[in-house]
């Protein structure tokens, strides 16, 4: 992530300096003090800017991005269904009674969500199910604090 920032910004400011980069050589070439240093001004100002502009961006996608991935290996579901207000949990067959799978279902059945059970198929296709949930349209979650 931090090179996805530091390349855009780069390139917002390259971009943004337009046809500045010959200006810029000849500054440097002038050797004069007084206006490198204008210069330089000029453009830390711009990637002062565009730095803050990025920050407001990174916030934004932050709060519009309610989906938290956990790490497989955590196998702690609640904060998850907690934050996305889960009224349906699919597990497969599989799922078992250890302690993290009976903590989400304790939390689900009080919170009133369905859990639903899918039996392994061969027709089942994972990726198909992935691909059509998906491409389902967005809704907006009310997240409780």
């Amino acid at each position: 992530m931090k090179n996805i920032i530091l390349l855009i910004t780069f390139t917002l400011l390259m971009t943004s300096c337009g046809g500045d980069s010959k200006s810029v050589e000849s500054i440097i070439e002038s050797n004069d003090l007084t206006k490198i240093r204008k210069k330089r001004d000029d453009l830390a100002a711009k990637q002062n800017d565009l730095n803050n502009k990025i920050k407001m961006i990174d916030a934004k996608i932050k709060s519009l991005d309610t989906i938290k991935k956990y790490p497989y290996y955590d196998l702690e579901y609640v904060s998850g269904c907690r934050t996305v207000a889960a009224d349906i949990f699919v597990v497969g067959e599989d799922w078992g009674t250890k302690a993290h799978n009976l903590a989400v279902e304790a939390y689900l059945l009080d919170q009133g969500s369905e859990i639903v059970k899918v039996q392994y198929d061969l027709r089942t296709s994972s990726t198909q199910i992935k691909q059509t949930v998906m491409a389902q349209p967005a809704r907006k979650l009310a997240v409780a604090v």
